[in-house]
């Protein structure tokens, strides 16, 4: 994404020291971080966020305070795009509600796994 739009400015946050060094585009930075905990940006700093396959990692009790964290960080009117592989987000999630009545848009996307 970061070099089909090279006028864009990306941040990727882990967790873990696991960034990539061989291949980085000159507008990628890469900061450790712990969205459970709260992230290190200021409130309404993003126009874009997107998580991906945290499902696993991040227990469902505390989604709803991961749900607020990136609401913090997104700016009025942005896009919050989830992209994990099980379905427990359900369209009457009261969270989801309020970030939708909030003007911020919300994809989810789930895979589907078919053994």
């Amino acid at each position: 994404m970061a070099t089909t739009y090279p006028n864009a400015s990306f941040i990727g946050v882990d967790i873990l020291q696991t960034f990539p060094s061989e291949i980085k585009p000159d507008n990628v930075k890469f900061m450790l971080g712990n969205v459970i905990s709260g992230l290190n940006f200021k409130s309404n700093y993003f126009d874009y966020v997107f998580v991906r396959q945290m499902k696993y990692y991040i227990p469902i009790n505390d989604w709803p305070n991961v749900l607020d964290e990136l609401l913090r960080v997104l700016k009025p009117n942005s896009w919050l795009e989830i992209v994990d592989y099980v379905d427990y987000f359900g369209s009457e999630d009261y969270k989801i509600k309020k970030l939708l009545n909030k003007g911020i848009f919300i994809f989810i996307y789930f895979h589907v796994c078919l053994l």
